[in-house]
């Protein structure tokens, strides 16, 4: 879901994206370095990059990503943008 706020000077970021799953989630412990350059769980496949590139996009717009997991639950990540 991507919202984009208008005329509302109460948020600092102009747009927010919300992304969700209903996944297995992650654990506490493992949060912490989702964002670390080759950081995976994943034996054979993946590189580790993805997110890591994620954050680093998001971060030379002028931006912010943040996330909150439950095991069992799923995952969230929020993306916000100011003008």
């Amino acid at each position: 879901m991507v919202h984009r706020e208008k005329g509302n000077r109460s948020t600092k970021y102009e747009v927010q994206c919300t992304i969700t799953d209903t996944g297995t989630g992650i654990p506490k412990d493992e949060l912490k370095h989702i964002f670390t350059p080759f950081y995976t769980k994943k034996e054979k496949e993946g590189t580790g990059l993805g997110l890591y590139i994620v954050k680093s996009l998001v971060e030379q717009n002028s931006g912010k990503i943040t996330v909150e997991s439950e095991v069992g639950k799923g995952t969230t990540f929020w993306l916000e943008f100011s003008p």
